[in-house]
């Protein structure tokens, strides 16, 4: 009797824990499939504030100082990230927060185990480095823009925020 008992709760509290498992939900799983592919940097800008008012503001293009850097999400986690000649692999992961038809409105892109992006997630003080992400369509060009508040690399007193645009090749 002491084993039937056991067993019956043994099964309502395997059943119990399934039912409150977080599990991804489709929203986020699909997004993924939006990053798949290869992305050329494209655009940067530098925002910087001052007790919440605009500091300072810089953006440039990629062509006008002809950098050429490129990122090649796999549908498997791995990311090859190419400058000229010199390639690093690393690893990706996306959590979509909001979505609008087949954009990401709001995103967390999470980056790690490569050099360059290991060393900004350190000096960001991030075990990994994670931007807050979203992509758009412009003049029928498919858009990540990857934002990431880079005040602690910053001087004291402003708040820095890197945003980098990346067009889909």
């Amino acid at each position: 009797m002491k084993n039937v008992i056991t067993s019956c709760v043994a099964v309502v509290l395997v059943a119990i824990s399934m039912a409150f498992t977080v599990r991804p939900n489709d929203e986020t799983q699909q997004g993924s499939s939006n990053l798949v592919g290869k992305w050329k940097f494209a655009h940067f800008k530098t925002t910087q504030y001052k007790n919440d008012q605009l500091h300072k503001q810089d953006e440039w293009s990629t062509a006008d100082r002809k950098i050429e850097i490129y990122w090649e999400f796999k549908s498997n986690g791995d990311l090859i990230a190419t400058e000229k000649s010199t390639t690093a692999n690393g690893k990706w992961k996306l959590e979509v927060l909001k979505k609008e038809g087949s954009h990401i409105k709001e995103g967390k892109l999470t980056l790690w185990g490569f050099p360059g992006v290991d060393e900004l997630a350190k000096m960001l003080d991030m075990k990994q480095l994670t931007y807050n992400v979203r992509t758009v369509t412009i003049a029928g060009s498919e858009m990540l823009v990857a934002e990431v508040d880079a005040s602690k690399a910053s001087p004291p007193g402003l708040k820095t925020i890197f945003a980098y645009s990346y067009k889909k090749l």
